[in-house]
């Protein structure tokens, strides 16, 4: 019986989570087109409940993740080496077709590369903004504006969903992050040839 109900918590927070992601067309186009004001208007007016302190922490871990993996001024070597764990995986379910970056128990390598060759090649801007956030235990449920710039100069604003758990060292161990369908193969000719290869492997890896 405890292990069906926390089954049925597990799924009702993804439920959640989701939820802030997949909104009604027009309360979804309302969101975007908010000020920044608006948008710290609507979080302000949540109510708080008290957080654990492993909470705490991986809520904070999260703003580590959004600080790192944004250009100009993240660390990407940080960002793929301290602030997820040394297993870990990063899963596109929304790519045609799904796609993992990285697989549990396998090595990072691949995505490490891809990362840093990324910057400067398949983009020049990326920042991170987190709009709702939702906590339970080790997951984190997070609806995210990412500001982008890519190689060619075109500017436009990409807002994804991301759904991570912690270890017990405040690791990241799995990052599903849906972020609509890329057409990855389509980034190889900006990448370095390391990238390249990078991408490459991710791609036969499946």
């Amino acid at each position: 019986m405890d292990h069906r109900r926390g089954i049925c918590k597990a799924a009702a927070f993804w439920v959640i989570g989701l939820c802030t992601y997949l909104i009604l067309p027009d309360a979804y186009a309302q969101n975007a087109n908010s000020s920044e004001d608006v948008i710290e208007a609507k979080r302000e007016s949540i109510p708080e409940r008290g957080l654990t302190e492993t909470e705490k922490r991986n809520l904070a871990r999260t703003e580590e993740w959004r600080k790192e993996a944004s250009t100009p001024g993240g660390d990407l070597e940080r960002l793929v080496n301290e602030i997820y764990a040394k297993s870990t995986e990063v899963f596109l379910p929304l790519n045609a077709p799904p796609l993992f970056v990285v697989k549990r128990g396998e090595s990072k390598e691949n995505w490490h590369a891809l990362e840093l060759s990324g910057r400067g090649h398949a983009y020049t801007r990326r920042v991170m903004k987190l709009i709702n956030t939702v906590v339970e235990n080790d997951r984190i449920a997070a609806e995210v504006v990412v500001d982008r710039v890519s190689a060619d100069g075109q500017a436009f604003e990409q807002r994804i969903a991301i759904f991570l758990t912690f270890d017990d060292d405040g690791k990241i161990i799995t990052d599903h992050t849906y972020a609509g369908t890329t057409n990855l193969e389509a980034l190889v000719p900006y990448l370095p040839e390391d990238g390249q290869k990078a991408l490459k492997a991710i791609i036969e890896n499946q």
